[in-house]
């Protein structure tokens, strides 16, 4: 089983918390699971989210590094890879669902949430100010209804 979920969503809107329910049950049936997150190269040693657009950039590089590794690896790959990121504009999905299936990987987006900013400012733990969000909510928008 070579299984692929990509996230995508605002943030706020719970796709960290599916995720690892979803590494979970996949764990409780036997499944070795990565989950990749840009938050994860956020994160300082002291266990401080620190973002900024440099280390935000630099972070997606790194998760984008990895996936390919383990979408191109034929040994000691895990089972399931989880993409944790809001993965908003067409082009991100694509890139990463294309190279998956080239590789014989099974591929499932899993849209989380709504496009409510509200909520998303209210449950969001990296601060995203609503201008930001508002953005981030026109560029999915046009993903899921457009």
């Amino acid at each position: 089983m070579k299984r692929v979920y990509i996230m995508s969503g605002l943030p706020g809107m719970g796709k960290s918390t599916i995720a690892d329910v979803l590494a979970t049950g996949h764990r409780c049936s036997g499944h070795s699971v990565e989950v990749l997150s840009a938050d994860h190269h956020i994160v300082t040693e002291d266990g401080t989210y620190e973002w900024t657009p440099e280390r935000l950039v630099e972070a997606h590089a790194k998760v984008r590094r990895r996936f390919v590794h383990l979408m191109m690896a034929k040994h000691s790959v895990p089972d399931v890879v989880i993409l944790d990121n809001t993965n908003l504009a067409k082009k991100e999905f694509l890139a990463y669902k294309s190279l998956a299936e080239e590789e014989g990987w099974q591929v499932s987006e899993v849209c989380v949430g709504n496009l409510d900013i509200e909520v998303a400012l209210k449950r969001n733990v990296h601060n995203c100010p609503r201008a930001t969000l508002e953005r981030m909510r026109d560029r999915l928008k046009f993903r899921w209804v457009g």
